[in-house]
């Protein structure tokens, strides 16, 4: 009989923990354990008694960090603490890199080895660790493909970067994540205003038609895998095929889309749908490499990413070497 060695065993358990999150962008679990006992677990959510991101929304910060919860890594501390277990000389499984202030909390409360199951970020925290003496293990995931999810509005572009997350560990970002914190601070009443969303992006993009995707270049520099949830003009397209990523569509017949849109944004998301930013998506879709059709309910959809995207994904891992997921993707765009 197989088994599983001890440290794919609590990597596993790291993962468990992170189901536990209520952070819709990212989970992260996190396990501490000494003499292989587990003492404490974490996951990444809000405070006792506070709203969830999964409720509330994320509360991001100018940098697109979110301000509302506790780190995988901190709170799995804070447990330990509250009931007396002895840190010093244990070792943190996590499921992610932590982060520069959680790597400065691992190494305060005497932690003596890391083991991440994937990268994360520019590798700030890991070098936090590895300069305190802390061993710092990473293991080597499966290599998956950079992907950019093209469809008009209401086709249920991010239902399907939901379902990569869930299911292949996908981390998803969007070109108009920069947009989000600023809106959010100076209109606090109309956080899904797509006319405003447009308004601005066409501001920026007249400035600098490259500024978008500069910005989700450096958050993907390191770490992965990565799904851009909104690829909507052919400059974004072409910036991810020369990347070697993969564009996924997914589309509806328009009836079906303009009721979702009425639901969720009103009619202020009708008027958006005759923006430049909806033109091009019809010949995007011709140019992806598996389009799924979400005319139906959501188990439709679901089926389809298992049959289609699924076992796509599945024969790229069988064939493609496996490589460290910290490999320099921090270059410029070059769209030339």
């Amino acid at each position: 009989m197989d088994r599983p060695d001890w440290q794919t065993w609590f990597l596993q358990f790291a993962h468990l923990a992170a189901q536990r999150s209520t952070c819709p962008r990212r989970q992260v679990g996190a396990v501490l354990v000494y003499d292989r006992r587990i003492i404490a677990t974490g996951y990444n959510g809000s405070l006792p008694g506070q709203p969830h991101c999964t409720e509330a929304g994320c509360l991001l910060d100018a940098e697109g960090h979110c301000r509302r919860t506790l780190h995988a890594e901190l709170n799995a501390l804070l447990q330990a603490s509250r009931f007396g277990s002895r840190v010093a000389g244990s070792t943190l499984y996590v499921t992610d890199a932590p982060c520069p202030d959680c790597a400065r909390a691992v190494v305060q409360a005497g932690v003596a080895a890391v083991v991440v199951d994937r990268a994360y970020g520019d590798g700030a925290g890991i070098a936090v660790l590895e300069a305190a003496g802390v061993s710092v293990t990473r293991t080597i995931p499966p290599a998956l493909p950079l992907l950019g999810i093209v469809g008009p509005a209401g086709a249920g572009k991010d239902t399907v970067a939901q379902w990569l997350q869930q299911h292949y560990h996908y981390m998803p970002v969007a070109l108009a994540d920069p947009l989000r914190p600023f809106i959010r601070q100076l209109f606090p009443d109309q956080p899904r205003n797509r006319t405003l969303y447009q308004q601005l992006a066409d501001w920026v993009r007249s400035h600098h038609d490259t500024a978008f995707i500069e910005v989700v270049a450096r958050r993907i520099a390191h770490g992965g895998p990565w799904v851009i949830t909104d690829v909507r003009f052919p400059i974004e397209a072409e910036w991810i095929t020369q990347r070697g990523g993969t564009l996924i569509g997914v589309d509806a017949p328009e009836p079906v889309r303009i009721a979702r849109i009425l639901r969720r944004d009103g009619q202020d998301g009708i008027r958006t749908l005759d923006h430049a930013s909806e033109q091009a998506i019809p010949h995007l879709l011709r140019r992806c490499r598996i389009l799924l059709a979400n005319a139906g309910p959501l188990e439709a959809l679901y089926q389809q990413c298992v049959e289609r995207l699924g076992s796509w994904l599945r024969v790229y891992q069988a064939t493609t070497p496996h490589v460290s997921q910290e490999a320099d993707h921090a270059s410029t765009p070059s769209l030339g």
